[in-house]
């Protein structure tokens, strides 16, 4: 697997799904207003948990383990079949809950509005929507990064126009309603594509679990079920706390700082999920692991720094061009977002290397350590410094989720240095002298 060319695939469809998800941030920001975009972040982070628990967050497992099997077809088919049972019973239980459930998750998102008929929906796709983790995983994992950029693409280009044509003629609901349009595009293209792939037959998408492949996909799940909902009630919090100090219109500037962050991260995680979670996992020696994280750093940080200060540069324009005139306050909060973005990737480099090698103890000390601290540094700033104090603790908070990687890997970083310089008592020789 080239790194090039898969960056340059993956990334050709991160930076489709920006477009059209920056085109739809504008349409939003123009239609329904910062108080909108809050509501639309409520509803996705809602329905984001409830998509970790009806998928049981096995989206890497299945990339591993489809990757390791691939050229082993009856391992390869109990490993999908198991995936497949996992996210059928999973899906269609929350499907049921959803269903039940509408009138309390409404009242529990968006208090006195009445959008229960987003939710209702949701439910009722939720099983299609579910299958996105599986046919992308399939892809991803037996290296068909063609189809999955094409599938990515179809799916982004779809969601465009299908939302321009919501949020235009049912507003709020509208846009609320667009919120999971892309997973379930990507699940209809995605079964396409896996159909013309000739060696995967019905036989692979029928209910029957392996215990032991279930287990080792369950092992992957809980880690990040754990770490996806960790991270989901953090934002649930942390909105509340500033819609609760300050005002709902200065939640929905924070969503929007975020959401445009996520933009763009995207495009960069697109490329590193693409590429790193397959070729970490075959690699077992040391030194060639050093060399592929070394690399990554060199290929990856230069490029994201890049961006994150044209972004900051820009922002005046990005605001005017992406938004509207009620998203100027948000100006303030870009410097700080775009410093944490930076060292968000540098610590995500290193989080390859836990999913790829089930380190799970030590990815979840990382990753909920970073949500806890990210939760109590936006209390102590909030209170000190307003909305822009949000910018400053998610920069001190993904600084410090950077040190915790570097203290979990002192030890390959040691390496990696001693690569970069053999001998660096030479140097320390001539710079006494």
């Amino acid at each position: 697997m080239n790194f090039y060319k898969t960056s340059f695939m993956s990334g050709l469809s991160s930076v489709i799904n920006m477009i059209t998800g920056l085109i739809i941030t504008k349409m939003s920001a123009k239609i329904i207003g910062p108080v909108g975009t809050a509501y639309i972040g409520k509803f996705g982070n809602i329905s984001g948990l409830i998509l970790i628990i009806a998928t049981a967050s096995i989206a890497t497992g299945i990339v591993k383990y489809v990757s390791e099997y691939k050229d082993n077809p009856q391992k390869l088919k109990e490993v999908i079949q198991s995936a497949f049972s996992i996210i059928g019973i999973g899906s269609l239980t929350c499907c049921l809950f959803v269903l039940i459930s509408a009138n309390y998750l409404n009242h529990a998102a968006f208090n006195d509005q009445d959008f229960k008929i987003v939710f209702i929906l949701y439910g009722c796709f939720l099983i299609i929507i579910s299958l996105q983790v599986l046919v992308t995983g399939i892809l991803n994992g037996l290296g068909e990064i063609n189809k999955l950029t094409y599938v990515n693409i179809a799916a982004s280009l779809l969601n465009l126009i299908t939302t321009l044509f919501l949020i235009t003629k049912f507003n709020v609901i509208g846009a609320l309603l667009s919120n999971s349009l892309f997973g379930l595009f990507s699940a209809i293209v995605g079964m396409i594509a896996l159909g013309k792939l000739n060696f995967l037959n019905k036989e692979y998408f029928k209910f029957h679990l392996n215990l032991e492949f279930a287990k080792q996909l369950i092992k992957y799940g809980v880690f990040s079920a754990i770490t996806s909902f960790s991270w989901m009630w953090s934002m649930i919090i942390i909105r509340e706390m500033v819609e609760h100090n300050l005002s709902i219109t200065d939640a929905g500037l924070w969503q929007a700082m975020f959401s445009l962050s996520d933009r763009y991260l995207a495009v960069i995680t697109g490329s590193m999920v693409v590429y790193f979670i397959p070729k970490l996992s075959a690699i077992t020696e040391t030194g060639e692991l050093v060399r592929e994280i070394r690399k990554a750093f060199k290929r990856i940080l230069p490029i994201m720094i890049l961006i994150a200060g044209g972004i900051w540069i820009c922002r005046d324009l990005i605001i005017s061009i992406l938004l509207a005139e009620t998203f100027r306050p948000m100006r303030v909060l870009f410097g700080f977002q775009m410093m944490g973005d930076v060292f968000r990737v540098s610590a995500l480099i290193l989080s390859y290397i836990i999913a790829s090698k089930a380190m799970f103890r030590s990815g979840l000390k990382a990753d909920l350590s970073f949500h806890a601290l990210l939760i109590i540094c936006t209390y102590i700033c909030l209170n000190q410094f307003g909305l822009v104090g949000c910018s400053y603790a998610y920069a001190i908070a993904c600084f410090l989720y950077f040190c915790i990687y570097l203290i979990i890997f002192k030890d390959l970083i040691v390496l990696i240095k001693k690569s970069v310089l053999p001998k660096p008592w030479k140097q320390n020789v001539r710079l006494k002298g």
